[in-house]
């Protein structure tokens, strides 16, 4: 918890010098990145579920069929 707080403590000493103008750029440029970074995560978890639910039919189309020709 320490080093968390004496982080905190140098990021704002770096952030003071900063002008109002600068920050606000800084601001902008850190949500682009978190927007782009959670489209990314977004696309790639999505990719996942759209895999797993085409695995699931394909599945369900194979298995069924063989199921009811062992009944």
């Amino acid at each position: 918890m320490t080093s968390f707080i004496s982080n905190l403590d140098n990021l704002q000493k770096k952030y003071m010098i900063f002008s109002k103008k600068k920050l606000v750029q800084k601001l902008i440029l850190a949500e682009e990145y978190i927007t782009e970074s959670n489209t990314m995560v977004t696309n790639y978890f999505g990719i996942i579920f759209r895999s797993k639910k085409e695995e699931q039919k394909t599945n369900e189309l194979v298995v069924e069929p063989i199921q009811k020709m062992h009944v």
